[in-house]
């Protein structure tokens, strides 16, 4: 007594294809998500003078004189701020991450940091307490 391989695709697979077909071409017809990279002037007033974190590892108060206090995986930290055209750059002195300048991006989820439009690092700002 043998038994014999089908050629034929079984319905159950035939299902499990059209439905993951189906929910590609889904997403694939969704809009795509409205990002806004913000202007110097803009990140500006939203950011100088507030803090801001990854909401683990990092929280910077971005001061209105370039400075920033920073804490940083538990440790104090002092650094700098500055803009090159509308890029916010970071430099944290003996920091954990290297200096680098970012894009501020406003998304459908919020705001992040980022390089040519594209989010990298999702940010949130604390509320100064006064």
């Amino acid at each position: 007594m043998g038994f014999a391989l089908s050629t034929q695709p079984s319905p159950s697979w035939l299902a499990r294809a059209l439905l993951t077909f189906g929910i590609g071409i889904a997403q694939a017809g969704t809009s795509p998500q409205h990002v806004q990279v913000l202007t110097a002037q803009e990140v500006r007033k939203l950011l100088i003078g507030q803090t801001i974190t990854d909401g683990y590892h990092w929280r910077y108060h971005l001061k209105s004189d370039g400075s920033i206090d920073a804490l940083e995986l538990g440790r104090a930290r002092k650094g700098r701020w500055h803009f090159d055209a509308h890029l916010l750059c970071i430099n944290i002195i003996a920091g954990a991450a290297p200096s680098a300048c970012w894009e501020l991006i406003h998304d459908d989820k919020g705001l992040a940091l980022g390089f040519q439009g594209h989010p990298v690092q999702d940010i949130q700002i604390i509320p100064t307490q006064r």
